[in-house]
């Protein structure tokens, strides 16, 4: 892999990754809202990745809220309140609990290779968007 494309697909891991963070602030409110669709489409020209219509699809769904807080609401009814639609937890799908053994194996596999959370990362070792 040549050293541009390496830097277009962590872009594109980048950006997905914060896609599926809680838009907690305004200005990632107005991201999600307004960048993250068109951002993931162009990283997906870019890498040949076939995405365009999910892309678009995402951007005229996410379009529809008008306030942060009805985005984070649909945020937590898909991914935090019981009963959740969808777990962002590796641990949840793999273990059939949050923080079992495989949340515990990917936290020392990241301390293996030298790897540390972000100070203002708040969320468990096996969340998807860490991964």
């Amino acid at each position: 892999m040549d050293p541009q494309e390496h830097t277009e697909r962590s872009a594109f891991y980048l950006t997905m990754s914060r896609a599926f963070l809680p838009p907690q602030t305004p200005d990632a409110f107005e991201g999600v809202r307004h960048a993250l669709a068109d951002d993931l489409a162009d990283y997906g020209r870019t890498l040949g990745y076939p995405i365009e219509d999910a892309a678009g699809f995402f951007g005229r769904a996410v379009a529809s809220f008008d306030t942060q807080p009805g985005l984070l609401q649909l945020y937590s009814a898909l991914f935090l309140q019981p009963p959740r639609l969808a777990s962002l937890n590796a641990s949840l799908h793999l273990d059939g609990a949050i923080m079992g053994r495989s949340a515990d194996a990917i936290e020392r596999a990241y301390a293996r290779h030298g790897l540390a959370r972000a100070e203002d990362f708040r969320d468990l070792p096996d969340h998807l968007s860490l991964q």
